[in-house]
């Protein structure tokens, strides 16, 4: 099991397992058209967000083999066909047992030839084999998630080609040709065209949006980004395992993610440089880092220990620009946790009595090497720890990360961050424990995500509540919250109004959580979200906040007086009790 802590958040990175599907039997689907006719050709395929997606299936007759995605509660039909708009159709909830169903048909119209016209910056050229990816919004970050190099690298040389794509015919250069019925659902353009353009997405566009039979798309010129890293000043055999470059580009919504654009390592040597010409304009997170083997800035920080040489940084660029960052190694310097600043550090229980005989561990986030021990040991009676000789905790902290120069640990779990003002030589800081089994629950206010409506957890006193924080760029969070989605299905009826169940998402808005939970099929409950707060040690969320919560996933079962019965990991809950129902069924009946 793993969690995702407060540094995870700031590097936002958007990861992809590649997942196979594991399929169930193959079974007949049937297309038609708007005149009810089966069609003598086309090609459908199935995706699903988290359970893989198929290949293309060639159908004749108006019948497809197609094979459902062994344990996907949301399955996307995608079908094409010469003449005809592409159509996407979703199965869920109650509609994918239609799936199965011989009656179940999917209509193709006709619709509109609409010409596709690519427009680029004077003096730039199209390639002759550029093929532009257009595709429905609905799959559009599956799309995204399978261009990374890190998902990419597991195709071989006789692997399917990557295509997700509606029916396009090229029509001369830089115009293709597509059909659009009036209600054909949105659609992205994209160009992932190495040496030209990549991750280049445009949309999402509709009918509504071609002019006189076209459709235009602005294609931007290409950025370039130039990373150097000079490691001349390393010992001889100090860096054994090369320099590793990392490109990453900021995704729109106001999700706060990156997807993952370039990716290499490098062997040893004196010194390593990487140019990409070929980059979006954007927002983009670039880092370099030596001996890629010893691993990065740790997120489930149980053990402090400094990591392998990083460097983190960000760059907009703008359309044609080229930009140039210079790297250099510096060996790991011990000292730079060292000055003339003092700190007294407060540990305290839920109820602000000392936390006396705790673990704790005080560190400094380095910004080359993460974490640096400055302080090990147990808390002293009255709760306070002097710590002398601290440097400002601000020259070389992860400031661009947005985490301060020292973080505290009780029992292997993060409480926060802090560090000094400029003109501050002594600081004086209090952190509190989070809540525990005992504790009573505190009322946070939260807000439905699909009703905006809000409301309080204390108008849930009186029932047993399953409150689980997550959240949609968390990894582990995800199979979590399926298993609550898959529990809460099998036992509704049994559950009935005894049981709440509380999802409360800490991203920084909600709209990202809508999408995210519809593509999965994890809207049959209400999913919450909390207004933001200043301080961002619990994710910038109010509700984690008050609970104390560092790191997510992480879940509380709530007993009707109001007091915590259990708290941790939501996928612990399950491993304790066998599974989910009867974890929360056992601590019922106590």
């Amino acid at each position: 099991m793993g969690s995702c802590e407060f540094l995870m958040r700031k590097l936002g990175v958007l990861l992809l397992i590649f997942v196979a599907s594991v399929a169930a039997s193959a079974q007949a689907f049937h297309v038609v058209d708007e005149g009810g006719h089966r069609l003598a050709k086309f090609e459908c395929m199935v995706n699903s967000t988290d359970h893989g997606y198929s290949v293309w299936k060639s159908g004749e007759g108006g019948v497809a083999d197609v094979t459902p995605l062994s344990g996907a509660e949301v399955m996307d039909v995608l079908v094409r066909a010469d003449g005809y708009a592409s159509s996407i159709e979703r199965f869920s909830g109650e509609r994918l047992a239609e799936f199965s169903s011989p009656e179940t048909e999917m209509t193709l119209k006709r619709g509109e030839p609409v010409e596709l016209r690519l427009e680029t910056a004077q003096g730039v050229e199209l390639p002759d084999d550029l093929r532009p990816e257009v595709y429905f919004k609905d799959i559009q970050w599956r799309v995204s998630m399978m261009r990374q190099p890190m998902n990419r690298k597991h195709y071989g040389k006789d692997a399917p080609e990557l295509d997700f794509n509606m029916l396009v015919k090229p029509a001369g250069k830089g115009k293709f040709e597509l059909r659009l019925a009036k209600d054909t659902p949105p659609f992205y353009v994209a160009i992932h065209h190495d040496g030209f353009l990549r991750f280049f997405e445009a949309g999402p566009f509709t009918m509504a949006d071609v002019k006189e039979g076209v459709l235009t798309v602005a294609v931007p010129k290409a950025a370039r980004l130039d990373l150097s890293f000079d490691v001349r000043n390393a010992k001889e055999g100090e860096l054994p395992n090369g320099r590793q470059f990392e490109i990453m580009l900021k995704q729109s919504g106001g999700s706060g993610a990156y997807l993952q654009v370039a990716h290499e390592v490098r062997p040893p040597g004196k010194d390593a440089s990487l140019s990409i010409t070929d980059l979006v304009p954007g927002e983009y997170r670039y880092a370099v880092s030596a001996d890629p083997d010893r691993g990065s800035h740790p997120i489930r920080r149980d053990e402090v220990k400094p990591s392998g040489f990083h460097e983190i940084g960000f760059v907009t660029l703008g359309a044609g620009e080229t930009k140039t960052i210079d790297a250099k190694y510096a060996p790991l310097d011990m000292d730079v946790v060292h000055g003339e600043r003092k700190a007294v550090v407060h540990i305290l229980k839920p109820n602000k009595e000392p936390a006396a005989g705790k673990k704790v561990v005080i560190y400094y986030d380095d910004e080359h090497y993460g974490t640096l021990p400055v302080f090990s040991g147990e808390v002293p009676a009255d709760g306070a720890m002097t710590l002398d000789k601290l440097a400002q905790g601000e020259k070389n902290s992860l400031k661009s990360l947005g985490v301060s120069g020292y973080g505290v640990l009780v029992d292997g779990n993060s409480l926060g961050h802090f560090d000094f003002a400029d003109d501050e030589q002594q600081k004086d800081v209090s952190f509190r424990l989070p809540l525990g089994v005992g504790d009573e629950a505190p009322d946070v206010e939260m807000i439905d995500i699909n009703t905006k409506q809000h409301s309080r957890l204390s108008e849930l006193r009186g029932k047993y509540v399953w409150l689980e924080f997550w959240a949609t760029w968390c990894g582990p969070c995800q199979p979590a919250m399926a298993e609550l989605v898959r529990t809460y299905g099998e036992q509704r009826e049994e559950w009935g109004d005894k049981i709440a169940v509380v999802p409360i998402s800490v991203d920084d808005t909600p709209d990202v959580v809508v999408q995210h939970a519809k593509d999965r099929g994890w809207d049959v409950f209400p999913q919450f979200w909390s207004e933001r707060v200043e301080d961002k040690s619990n994710f910038g969320s109010s509700a984690a906040a008050k609970f104390g919560v560092n790191g997510v996933p992480t879940a509380f079962l709530i007993g009707p007086d109001g007091k915590i019965r259990w708290t941790g990991h939501p996928m612990g809950a399950k491993e304790l009790g066998g599974s989910l129902a009867e974890f929360i069924k056992s601590h019922r009946d106590q």
